[in-house]
């Protein structure tokens, strides 16, 4: 059960990589694509060594710790994405607020104190 939700979670990475190519350039979206199909692959192949090998179960560690270091790839760049993503359109919201130029501007509302 363990080595077939390791498949789900490769189905996961699938979707979340599509997510990042919505925003990423050629390169970086075949990257991140062969990556996931790559982790797919090394899941699917974990759960054949478990069932086929004499010692599948020791076998078939390696494979896992393969597949979650591609995994846990896949979730940092999905993160990381989001964070430059928000941190770009909370940038882009101050910019078109334009109301101040100095920090003083925003406790005395651009006015000057009597």
């Amino acid at each position: 059960v363990e080595y077939s939700n390791e498949i789900t979670m490769a189905a996961i990475d699938i979707v979340m990589v599509r997510a990042l190519m919505r925003n990423a350039g050629a390169k970086v979206l075949a990257i991140n694509y062969v990556t996931a199909l790559f982790a797919l692959a090394i899941t699917t192949t974990q759960l054949a060594v478990y069932n086929c090998a004499e010692d599948g179960e020791h076998l078939a560690h390696y494979f896992e710790f393969c597949f979650e270091m591609l995994s846990g790839l896949i979730s940092f760049s999905f993160c990381i994405n989001g964070s430059l993503g928000c941190a770009k359109l909370l940038q882009q919201r101050l910019d078109a607020m334009q109301c101040c130029e100095e920090p003083e501007e925003l406790i005395h509302g651009g006015s000057d104190p009597v």
